[in-house]
């Protein structure tokens, strides 16, 4: 009796995720209430497999988002959706992420997004203008988002053939990478030091969206010669020839 009760239970419950996951994506959106500045364009498909041409806020714009929901995640109820967007014909950031613990600690898996310079550098308060080539790598391992912001990271962003276009000259960097990780609870970008530029330098990410960096540019005989020009911008360099970076 208890057996059949249990296999009852477990039907059930597969049938009512068939259910919910056959409900239309543009219906969902019905009833989720977005920031003002989120744009969503053009939902189709089910919340089983759903398709959204365009989303889009102040900073960052993604194209051809599909979205596919686990049916095993929503068995042991912590709905997991892995997302895939964007199109070499398109703007915007093109890679896959699994996104999960949507129910308490969001976590974001298995990222590998591919993004162009250029759109980076254009979201930066740099001293001089500066225009960026090339295309900018993010593999995460993992992310956890929880109280107080970040609990827990591993990744990577690479650089590999980082250009600039500044002061009227094309400016070749030598590659740049950076570690991710989690610092008293904030996110932390920290570049890797072994770069032409002797940067180094690492950024924090809070709670709230508080976003800060500190570092230092000490230029050695790697230091591209064009840049040279624009290390007043900087200035002053301290007593070990570093010129102080912060935001």
């Amino acid at each position: 009796m208890k057996q059949g009760v249990a296999y009852a239970g477990v039907f059930a419950g597969v049938y009512l995720i068939f259910v919910i996951a056959g409900i239309p994506a543009k219906l969902l959106f019905n009833f989720v209430s977005l920031p003002k500045n989120v744009v969503v364009e053009n939902v189709s498909g089910t919340v089983w497999q759903a398709e959204i041409s365009r989303l889009a806020t102040p900073d960052i714009e993604l194209n051809r988002v599909r979205a596919e929901l686990s049916p095993w995640s929503l068995l042991v109820f912590d709905p997991a959706v892995s997302l895939n967007f964007g199109d070499d014909l398109l703007p915007g950031p093109q890679g896959e992420v699994v996104v999960s613990g949507l129910l308490g600690s969001l976590t974001l898996t298995d990222a590998d997004i591919l993004m162009a310079a250029n759109e980076i550098s254009r979201q930066l308060d740099l001293p001089v203008p500066v225009s960026a080539s090339g295309d900018v790598s993010l593999k995460l391992d993992t992310l956890v988002l929880d109280k107080p912001f970040c609990t827990r990271a591993r990744g990577r962003v690479s650089w590999p053939k980082a250009r600039v276009a500044a002061l009227e000259q094309n400016v070749a960097l030598g590659a740049l990478s950076a570690d991710i990780g989690c610092e008293e609870g904030a996110l932390v970008v920290t570049v890797d030091p072994k770069n032409n530029l002797g940067l180094t330098f690492s950024a924090y990410l809070r709670q709230g969206g508080k976003l800060s960096g500190q570092g230092y540019l000490q230029p050695a005989a790697n230091f591209p010669e064009p840049l040279k020009g624009a290390l007043p911008f900087l200035g002053k360099k301290d007593v070990q020839g570093r010129y102080r970076l912060g935001f």
